[in-house]
């Protein structure tokens, strides 16, 4: 990451009351925990990011989950839904390739973890970490799903998304999102249908 970006996603996240103690006080400043953030999931273990930083292990965790606290939240800021216009240009896009109907794509995608978890680490060991990732016909991601430990089922995942329990907020009765086989669901049947 650029210095540029750095700076510019610190002045995103720096306000954010996760940053502030019980009693208003700020901790340590924003820039140091993101630092530690970007070190940690840049691939160093949670000691190393601490010995660049100059903080303990069990610190180094605490940044890195406030840290993304603070990302959470800007999701609804960056990643809108399409609108009726937006899904109709995307069908008409998908027809040509086959797919009337289907507003985007649905594939799981995963972030190697450098080192077990500390809490509940035997639930991320399986073949993969998953995390849902939704996008459009170019690649724009229109939704994602994260946080899920690896060994839970990606139909899981998905069914306890609020993208599949308010299905009918998200699409209309003819639209759907292509997966493969055993990934999420495709929506086209199901739309109406819960499990």
């Amino acid at each position: 990451m650029d210095r540029a970006s750095f700076w510019h996603v610190h002045d995103l996240i720096k306000d954010n009351p996760v940053f502030f103690s019980g009693n208003g006080r700020r901790q340590r400043p924003v820039q140091y925990q993101l630092a530690t953030f970007l070190c940690r999931i840049g691939g160093e273990s949670n000691e190393k990011a601490g010995d660049v930083t100059a903080i303990a292990e069990g610190t180094t965790y605490l940044y890195c989950e406030r840290v993304c606290r603070a990302l959470r939240t800007l999701k609804a800021q960056h990643l809108a839904w399409p609108g009726p216009e937006r899904r109709q240009f995307l069908k008409e896009c998908m027809a040509e390739y086959g797919f009337p109907g289907c507003i985007g794509i649905g594939d799981g995608t995963f972030f190697g973890l450098t080192e077990k978890p500390w809490v509940n680490g035997f639930a991320y060991w399986c073949r993969k970490k998953f995390y849902a990732v939704i996008c459009d016909h170019r690649g724009i991601i229109l939704d994602y799903e994260a946080g899920w430990p690896g060994s839970v089922a990606d139909s899981t995942v998905f069914k306890e998304s609020d993208l599949w329990k308010n299905r009918t907020r998200y699409f209309a009765n003819d639209e759907y999102i292509l997966v493969d086989k055993g990934k999420l669901f495709q929506l086209q049947e199901r739309l109406l249908t819960p499990f």
